[in-house]
């Protein structure tokens, strides 16, 4: 197989939230800000917006049974993973000139999604994936990640 080449420089996700901390239901701004040392040729530019839970941990078990200790726990749950396309995308080729590009990009955070979480049993996490796909069957990714805080409303309790 080839190598892959770097095509884009400098590629940074910027949002319009300081530390890039969003409340769930808000609409989550920001750009893709990257340079080119020459003109780019490309089919699509595609932002995906992930959300997702993982769970895990190991449980001994105080009876043995069938020679079996510990039982391991995993789990996953998507809340949203959406695709959508932020330049090309039409079947032909498209170019971007040399020097500096700013792509903005927004989406909807769903209302009901819970809180980010970083723990010893389990993560929730939210990222985005830039994916820039070139004519020659290679692909460039950038990608971040942002926090989401979900506000509890104490009146539903």
């Amino acid at each position: 197989m080839g190598t892959q080449r770097e095509e884009i420089k400098n590629a940074i996700i910027s949002f319009n939230e300081p530390n890039a901390v969003f409340y769930s239901g808000q609409l989550m701004k920001g750009n893709l800000k990257f340079e080119l040392n020459k003109p780019l040729h490309y089919i699509a530019i595609n932002i995906q917006y992930i959300g997702e839970c993982y769970v895990f941990g190991i449980e001994e078990q105080i009876e043995v049974y069938n020679g079996v200790k510990h039982i391991k726990y995993e789990g996953r749950e998507e809340y949203f993973n959406v695709v959508h396309c932020l330049s090309g995308g039409s079947g032909s080729t498209s170019v971007l000139a040399t020097g500096p590009h700013s792509i903005p990009f927004s989406y909807q955070l769903p209302s009901n999604i819970p809180s980010s979480f970083k723990g010893d049993k389990g993560t929730v996490i939210y990222s985005i994936i830039i994916s820039v796909l070139m004519t020659e069957f290679t692909k460039q990714e950038i990608s971040e990640t942002f926090d989401v805080i979900s506000p509890a409303d104490l009146n539903q309790f």
